[in-house]
């Protein structure tokens, strides 16, 4: 079989045809089409509620916007708190008074890039940085850990561990996953529809999009 039979017709036809606008046609014709309907057009115009939608939209147009983003920002927090995780790659200082296991370390935000620094801290206020070789990363998309090589040593009585790390899904916004940008821009239009009536809650949809990335939290019964 050596493929499908075409009509000379088809077989005659280009493999591409430079596209050439509608208007660019009426012009060289010197008449207007009597109907239009290209690949992203419609013969019976806009909706309605497209209509009112654009037009309930223009009566904003004339406000500055916020120099502050305070509701993008609000957003940006809400969805974080949700997932427990950095959306944006940032540093973050933990303080803690002993290790969970003397074996690893969970840490309270994800997804971790690096460990910075992990110093023990006496109660006078002297500080000793732990050898990096003595400990890694685990790195893990709800429960990173700092896992020791051996032992993770334990800080003076009364002294303290001081974590160093840089977590986060990336430095710019089109590093965040696209389905946790949705959610923070639905959040922001919660918001800002929400102003000045202090019934913003979680926008329609977020819940959903965010849902992969929740940590999942299991309890014995007893």
């Amino acid at each position: 079989m050596t493929g499908p039979r075409y009509t000379r017709l088809v077989q005659g036809l280009p493999a591409a045809v430079p596209f050439v606008g509608p208007e660019t046609q009426e012009r060289e014709r010197g008449a207007a089409f009597r109907a239009r309907l290209g690949a992203n057009e419609s013969v019976f115009g806009p909706s309605p509620h497209a209509i009112e939608a654009m037009a309930e939209a223009a009566r904003e147009a004339w406000k500055y916007g916020d120099a502050q983003s305070h509701d993008l920002r609000a957003a940006l927090a809400a969805i974080e708190a949700r997932i427990g995780k950095a959306l944006f790659r940032r540093g973050f200082n933990w303080h803690l008074s002993h290790w969970q296991s003397p074996l690893e370390q969970v840490l309270p935000v994800a997804p971790v890039a690096a460990i910075d620094s992990v110093k023990l801290v006496s109660r006078a206020g002297v500080e000793t940085l732990l050898d990096p070789a003595g400990y890694s990363l685990r790195v893990d998309a709800h429960r990173p850990a700092i896992v020791a090589v051996t032992s993770l040593p334990n800080p003076s009585t009364g002294g303290s561990i001081e974590i160093e790390l840089s977590a986060g899904y990336g430095l710019d916004w089109h590093r965040i996953p696209a389905d946790l940008r949705q959610a923070v821009l639905l959040q922001a239009a919660e918001y800002y529809d929400a102003q000045g009536t202090g019934e913003a809650g979680m926008a329609c949809g977020v819940a959903v999009l965010i849902e992969p990335y929740r940590s999942v939290r299991m309890r014995g019964l007893g």
